[in-house]
């Protein structure tokens, strides 16, 4: 159940990963922005689909209504393509503090609850699973310990969202075995390596994570989510090797 995010192909079209990709991995995380907008093409290859929502420069915890707006907008979008698509799953990121939001913690985990209940019930109208994915070790960022996600994820109440395990991300945070006891709420899994002090998305074995504890998550779509494609090789071959 091993795939791969197009985030190892930022630069290409995403016909280009495709042609690229498809013959080693047979699930493609699509990331729904920049150069791989063009989702038509994926009619003519033969493979699992998941989504990535967009994310540069939104933020479903904004203060500011216009910006929020656009926000769940795109979001929303993506979730009612994914249907057409058959993809899987749609993994979303929650939202981030703005110099505003720094000001009114309380009121942005309100905003921030109400806009994934909205995705959520879109999720549901389309009978698609959302992700919501952990962060990693940034100040601005929400979500980026088991506490907070499952709070919110468990606030939010619906079977139509769970979570994407980010485990680099987990890795800055040390938080990578405690992320292990929200199992029940994975919905996929990010794999990529560091050294715990950034988040540097480097081929698995090359950094620090303890990934022993994968076998526990053979159940659930993984997916290698690196920065090129000669690292999604390397990194297909680590689990492989491993047998995890």
């Amino acid at each position: 159940m091993i795939g791969v995010s197009s985030l190892c192909m930022l630069q290409s079209s995403l016909q280009e990963v495709l042609d690229s990709v498809v013959p080693t991995f047979s699930h493609v995380e699509v990331v729904c922005e920049g150069n791989h907008t063009n989702l038509e093409v994926l009619f003519s290859y033969e493979c699992s689909i998941s989504f990535h929502a967009p994310f540069s420069d939104l933020n479903i915890m904004s203060l500011n209504r216009a910006i929020r707006s656009e926000s769940l907008s795109q979001i929303s979008k993506n979730i009612e393509m994914a249907v057409t698509y058959d993809a899987e799953t749609v993994c979303i990121h929650p939202g981030h503090l703005s110099p505003l939001g720094m000001h009114f913690p309380k009121k942005v985990q309100a905003v921030q609850k109400e806009s994934l209940e909205i995705l959520a019930r879109t999720a549901e109208d389309q009978n698609v699973k959302l992700g919501v994915e952990n962060m990693p070790l940034f100040p601005i960022l929400s979500c980026r310990t088991p506490q907070e996600i499952e709070h919110l994820v468990r606030a939010v109440d619906s079977e139509y969202l769970g979570i994407t395990f980010d485990v680099g991300h987990a890795n800055t945070t040390r938080t990578v075995e405690e992320f292990l006891d929200l199992k029940e709420f994975v919905v996929a899994v990010h794999l990529h390596d560091n050294f715990g002090d950034r988040d540097s998305h480097l081929a698995l074995g090359d950094g620090n994570t303890n990934l022993d504890f994968m076998k526990e998550l053979k159940d659930k779509r993984l997916i290698i989510e690196v920065y090129t494609y000669e690292d999604a090789v390397r990194s297909h071959r680590y689990l492989c090797d491993r047998n995890l």
